[in-house]
């Protein structure tokens, strides 16, 4: 056992490996979903992970649609925290991008599920992490908008209820946010 997991880690330490495991994903028993996803955050706190073929499927909506309904709300946890901690060290282009295919993303879920509830919330954690609101206007805009509208209400009460908690830079960050989660 301790062999195979070791085996496992060194395959998702070269960029071929997580390429493949990543891309594979969709059509990975549960088993090994569980158990290539359990790995992937831990390896980014260290960064142990290659960044680089984590980030080509992010920004391949394909990939988001078939792994998405595969998942389950406990991988789909880990696997955006794990996004996230790539996200704090992303640098340019990827940065800036991150916010905009986690709102593909919320949109290829099923509507009403609670990964697009999850997919919303780490939208808004993005798009305020890089000082941007158009992800969340092209969300909240249409019939989307209408889908999402009592979702996005509650984190934007959310976010109005702790900005008089916040230092002032980050509170003028947050009511860029709430004025962005309202449908249009």
């Amino acid at each position: 056992m301790l062999a195979s997991v070791v085996a496992a880690v060194s395959q998702l330490q070269t960029p071929v490996g997580l390429s493949e495991s990543l891309s594979g994903l969709s059509e990975a028993s549960e088993e090994e979903r569980s158990f290539a996803i359990r790995l992937l955050l831990p390896m980014a706190l260290a960064a142990a992970l290659p960044a680089e073929p984590v980030w080509a499927q992010v920004d391949d909506i394909e990939w988001w649609r078939r792994t998405l309904p595969k998942l389950s709300d406990e991988h789909l946890d880990l696997l955006l925290r794990t996004l996230r901690v790539l996200h704090a060290t992303a640098e340019g282009d990827r940065f800036l991008r991150f916010p905009h295919r986690l709102a593909e993303a919320c949109l290829a879920a099923a509507a009403g599920s609670s990964q697009r509830s999850k997919l919303l919330l780490f939208t808004v954690l993005a798009a305020g992490a890089a000082d941007t609101r158009s992800a969340i206007l092209r969300l909240m805009q249409g019939e989307h908008g209408r889908e999402l509208a009592d979702e996005a209400e509650r984190w934007r009460s959310w976010l109005v209820q702790v900005q008089p908690f916040l230092p002032p830079w980050l509170a003028a960050r947050t009511r860029t946010l709430t004025s962005a989660l309202h449908v249009v």
